[in-house]
């Protein structure tokens, strides 16, 4: 059973990332993520759901193609689903630190810039390697 489900959404296009936020409230809690790529939204669900209906609701809400498949294949084969659903918060690349920022929906629409409160979006410290590990940055 699962009690999170996550969204990757690799677009900095405001307005589509609002309207999955949106959506993504009739699930359960939602919390909305500035990244590097795009955005993350995490929903803490009502109620948890199995695995197939976990997938069903990041198909619905239109999940990076790429992550769903990665875990479309866990459950099929039945793997080890300890990593299903996984949104890093921060990645190292090429000795430079990328994080994502927790941000309010409307900060991120069409007039914002590629920054949050000042803050470039690049700039901080990883705040673990999962979701569930730890908190992605400040909240805005």
């Amino acid at each position: 059973m699962v009690s999170r489900v996550g969204v990757d959404i690799d677009t900095h296009d405001g307005y589509r990332a609002l309207v999955v936020f949106l959506a993504a409230g009739q699930f359960g809690h939602a919390r909305f993520f500035y990244t590097r790529h795009g955005f993350h939204i995490e929903v803490e669900l009502v109620e948890p759901m199995s695995y197939e209906a976990a997938l069903d609701v990041r198909r619905l809400l239109g999940d990076c193609p790429d992550r769903l498949g990665v875990d479309e294949r866990r459950v099929a084969q039945g793997s080890d689903l300890r990593r299903f659903d996984t949104l890093f918060v921060g990645r190292l690349k090429g000795g430079v630190c990328f994080t994502r920022r927790e941000v309010r929906p409307l900060a991120c629409g069409p007039y914002s810039e590629a920054s949050v409160d000042g803050v470039r979006v690049e700039d901080g410290a990883v705040g673990g390697s999962e979701a569930r590990g730890g908190e992605g940055g400040g909240v805005a």
